[in-house]
């Protein structure tokens, strides 16, 4: 079909064609006969076999014709009729299609492909057959007593049933990843939101359809994300975070970048586009920018092991967000840092000469940072009669009478995990007080983790980061594997060429150990591809996109707490003792 350059219109014609020799093949397990032999008793006769779209010249009838018109027309083979004996064909001039026996085929000329030199090649093709009956032919150009146009005859064009497409009018408020059918494994085949509530589906579309800018020169586009910038700085203004001066002799600034985000309200309406400046902290030197650096962040044991508690003790859930959360630490340090990308442009001020920043406070990206923000709020759940947890420092606890309340904190984001409604409202309160935070109600999405909460449990998957690396990598539209890895596949250190990019490799198996969060299903193939990071190879490469193939067909996949209250902790084991 490919070969011919017929359109898809004619992929029926192009399979019944093909079955025809299939039926005429000797097969070993009929005894080498044919499926046409046992059918009918008589041997195939191979001499009908012709070639699919090629050019074939039908005689036409003599009651239909006077002299002066052609004694054939210019078709092309379409296939073996069934329950007719003769050939299925096409006709070039008038799109017609029908079954006639006399024919004289040519196999080697296909009408539809574009000839090298098509002055010369379009009229010895197209060209009439004067005569069939006697197994040759002689092209009516060549013979003076008929004229023959051979400008009536064009070559058919390819005929396509492909319109313009438009996503239809009722996807114009979502986010579609795939809605063409040129793709062969589209991404709806594989991800389905037929069992999420209206509820849950307006907000994952709501969090997959804005698009988040990754350097300033993308967020100066954008009217929305200008304005927060400037928002930005101006709450550092007000904050008296830093003061503008002259870079003293001796003193080295240090470079800064923008962060972008989105936040959303508990009822999965956008509640705002966030800009965060981060400092580049990596240029900084111990012991003369800054001394301890520590600062714990929740573990994903204990955020899965709050979740499941919550599930099944029928907890409430609520997330707190602290605005600017490290402005409230106390910076102790001399520090200079560059002035941020669009602050010129949003002041408008006139500025000292070798203008700088000189930091009063912390901000993010500060080396010490972390550690002066959770210092201060650290100090002020003390204060409100909470303990800090053994097993994990970011885990605050409170039990007052049949009262029980957790709060579990992950730099600025806190979960808080309470038996009434009231304790966490209480707990809320009291943090105004001291830091400038927002409510945004029952937990939904927290570090990249989707929470959706039933009656009957927790699920907790991470779809749109499976969805972004599949995008990032250019495998959104590969064919999805069954399995993660190969069964049996032993890798080893010389498999392959090392990878002249070893960084990407790198980052592609970091980026899929975070998704191991949710996806213990693909913990075993991404620790043996850690292990080859230090010289990755083409092989350990190709792993890497199987395990890809694998979550394509797998996205929505994760892990679900049971509201089950039994909280025995049962465990499974599957060993293979015939290889390690």
């Amino acid at each position: 079909m490919f070969q011919s350059n017929m359109s898809l219109p004619y992929w029926r014609d192009c399979i019944l064609t093909i079955v025809f020799p299939i039926n005429m093949t000797p097969s070993q397990l009929l005894a080498n006969k044919t499926h046409f032999e046992l059918l009918t008793g008589q041997k195939p006769d191979y001499s009908q076999i012709r070639t699919f779209g090629c050019l074939c010249y039908s005689s036409t009838s003599a009651k239909k014709r006077n002299k002066f018109q052609p004694r054939s027309r210019a078709c092309i083979f379409l296939g073996y009729p069934a329950g007719f004996k003769g050939y299925k064909v096409l006709d070039m001039e008038s799109n017609s299609v029908y079954i006639t026996r006399n024919v004289v085929f040519h196999e080697a000329l296909f009408p539809l492909v574009k000839p090298q030199d098509s002055s010369s090649a379009a009229i010895e093709v197209f060209t009439p057959i004067d005569s069939l009956s006697s197994g040759t032919f002689i092209p009516s150009h060549l013979s003076s007593p008929q004229i023959s146009p051979p400008t009536q005859i064009s070559p058919l064009q390819p005929i396509s049933s492909h319109k313009p497409k438009h996503p239809p009018a009722h996807l114009k408020d979502y986010h579609c990843y795939s809605i063409h059918n040129e793709v062969n494994d589209p991404i709806s085949s594989s991800l389905s939101y037929s069992q999420i509530s209206p509820s849950h589906m307006l907000y994952i579309n709501n969090i997959s359809q804005i698009p988040i800018p990754q350097s300033y020169s993308e967020a100066k586009k954008s009217k929305e994300w200008c304005g927060v910038i400037h928002k930005e700085i101006d709450a550092m203004k007000i904050t008296d975070t830093w003061e503008i001066t002259s870079l003293p002799l001796g003193k080295k600034a240090v470079g800064c970048k923008w962060v972008f985000t989105v936040k959303f309200l508990s009822d999965d309406s956008l509640e705002r586009y966030k800009a965060r400046l981060v400092f580049k902290g990596y240029t900084q030197k111990e012991g003369l920018d800054y001394t301890d650096t520590f600062s714990p962040v929740a573990k994903m044991a204990t955020v899965k092991l709050l979740l499941k508690v919550s599930a099944s003790k029928q907890w409430f859930l609520n997330q707190l967000d602290i605005s600017n959360a490290f402005l409230n630490g106390d910076l102790e340090e001399t520090i200079y840092m560059k002035l941020p990308e669009g602050y010129a442009d949003s002041k408008g001020d006139s500025l000292p000469p070798n203008a700088v920043c000189r930091l009063k406070k912390s901000i993010y990206g500060l080396k010490q940072a972390s550690r002066q923000w959770f210092k201060k709020l650290r100090n002020a759940l003390v204060q409100l009669g909470f303990v800090k947890g053994h097993g994990d420092h970011t885990l605050f606890l409170r039990c007052f009478g049949t009262e029980f309340i957790a709060a579990l904190v992950y730099v600025d984001d806190i979960v808080i995990a309470s038996t009434t409604e009231t304790a966490a409202t209480q707990l809320t309160n009291a943090l105004k007080e001291s830091f400038r935070l927002r409510e945004l109600g029952p937990l939904k999405y927290f570090l990249g983790l989707e929470v959706a909460r039933t009656s009957e449990g927790i699920s907790l998957c991470q779809r749109k980061y499976a969805l972004e690396l599949l995008t990032s990598t250019g495998m959104l539209d590969c064919q999805h594997s069954s399995t993660p890895m190969i069964p049996n596949l032993h890798l080893s250190k010389s498999d392959g060429e090392l990878l002249e990019d070893k960084e990407y490799y790198r980052r592609l198996v970091g980026r899929l150990m975070y998704l191991t969060i949710t996806r213990p299903d693909i913990t075993f193939a991404v620790n043996k591809l850690c292990q080859y990071s230090s010289t990755p190879r083409t092989a350990h490469l190709q792993a890497v996109y199987k395990v890809l193939q694998y979550i394509k067909g797998t996205i929505g996949q994760g892990l679900f707490y049971s509201a089950d209250p039994d909280l025995t902790l049962k465990g499974f084991a599957d060993s293979d003792w015939a290889s390690c």
